[in-house]
Formats: C-alpha cells, sequence, structure tokens
C-alpha cells in the first residue's frame, strides 16, 4: 500500500474526513501521490523546501506528522510484538 493510500485510510477512517472534498487533506494527498518515490524520511525537507504560506505548511506538516507517527509506532510495535 502507498503512502498515499495509507494517507487516504487515514483521513477517512481515523480522522473521519471525506479526503476528496476537503480541499487541504486532498492537496496533502496529492503532494504525497507527487512524492511516491521520496524515501519517508525525506518528505519533512522536502516539505520545507516549498514555498507556501505558513497556514498551508503547518496544516500539511501536522497531517503528514500525524500521519507518519501512527504508521511508523505500528512498525515500531509490530517490530517489538515479534522480536
Amino acid at each position: 500500500m502507498t503512502i498515499a493510500l495509507k494517507f487516504n485510510h487515514w483521513g477517512n477512517n481515523i480522522r473521519n474526513v471525506d479526503v476528496e472534498n476537503s480541499i487541504d487533506y486532498l492537496y496533502t494527498r496529492k503532494l504525497l501521490e507527487k512524492w511516491a518515490n521520496v524515501p519517508i524520511d525525506q518528505i519533512a525537507e522536502k516539505l520545507n523546501s516549498t514555498d507556501w504560506a505558513f497556514t498551508t505548511y503547518n496544516r500539511r506538516l501536522n497531517y503528514l506528522k500525524t500521519l507518519f507517527y501512527l504508521v511508523v509506532g505500528i512498525r515500531r510495535y509490530t517490530a517489538e510484538l515479534f522480536s
């Protein structure tokens, strides 16, 4: 599952937001689709290098930060469970 699909699932099912009809979530997902080949640890750097208004940048950063905590946290928990 790509990170964009995970974002969609997270937005729709965990955040209870219709990603297709929320401009902020939709354009954040489009970024993830555009950056499909960028490693997760470089996405924050890529986000920072793009020129946006402060509120847009902060909103997208918070969405991605929350998503990545969930994705990495689950991965870390699963690794500990089976080690």
